[in-house]
């Protein structure tokens, strides 16, 4: 399990905190990373950056909502960083079927892990069954 930053520090774009905060997470012995609402911005300055972290949390679902750039420009992007990647906001709040979606962003072949948001119980059980289903 690692720790990562919120997103309203990443997306401030200041390096010197998140050198601090990373090798903070990292003398704890824990891997480092973020989290980001603006990925195709964010990765773009991150990558110009001599930071060490290994985990990176964007927004990426098959019609990129909540995404500043279509899912496939993001996808290369994270295959070439090479790192532990945590999509979020994969079902679009809530507005995409989750067996497709879940299938969609397996497939992607960079994607390590998802966050999962539920609102109601009755989604609970089809989209955790997909994502286990998809991510075991």
């Amino acid at each position: 399990m690692g720790v990562v930053t919120h997103a309203e520090i990443t997306d401030n774009r200041n390096q010197k905190v998140l050198e601090k905060i990373f090798k903070l997470i990292h003398q704890t012995g824990k891997p480092a990373g973020f989290v980001t609402h603006h990925p195709f911005k964010i990765l773009g300055w991150i990558n110009r950056l001599n930071l060490d972290f290994e985990i990176v949390m964007v927004p990426l679902n098959m019609v990129g909502a909540f995404m500043d750039s279509k899912p496939e420009e993001l996808v290369k992007i994270l295959v070439e960083m090479d790192k532990f990647v945590v999509a979020k906001k994969v079902l679009a709040a809530g507005s995409l079927n989750p067996k497709l979606a879940l299938k969609y962003v397996a497939g992607l072949g960079c994607v390590d892990a998802v966050a999962i948001g539920v609102s109601f119980e009755v989604e609970v059980e089809e989209t955790f069954t997909h994502a286990k289903n998809f991510f075991s």
